[in-house]
């Protein structure tokens, strides 16, 4: 009888502050981009106040969307003003 591998669960967990939104947005955007994309979907998003935002922006991708989710996110940010 084969034995199965314990099932692995990917998270990302953003933090708060104002100025950290932006830049988790710029960080996502370079793993997937820059990195191999499959490494990084996330089966649970979680965030406070702006990593949150940035967490619902995540999770309302599919996984295998990895590249249209980081162009949104920092489209997203881009189009914000002070």
């Amino acid at each position: 009888m084969a034995v199965k591998p314990p099932s692995t669960c990917h998270a990302l967990a953003l933090s708060a502050a104002e100025s950290n939104g932006s830049f988790q947005a710029g960080a996502i955007y370079s793993l997937i981009n820059h990195g191999n994309s499959l490494d990084f979907e996330w089966d649970v998003v979680t965030g406070i106040s702006f990593g949150a935002m940035n967490a619902a922006i995540v999770g309302a991708f599919p996984k295998g969307q990895n590249v249209q989710m980081s162009e949104y996110l920092t489209n997203t940010w881009g189009k914000m003003n002070n």
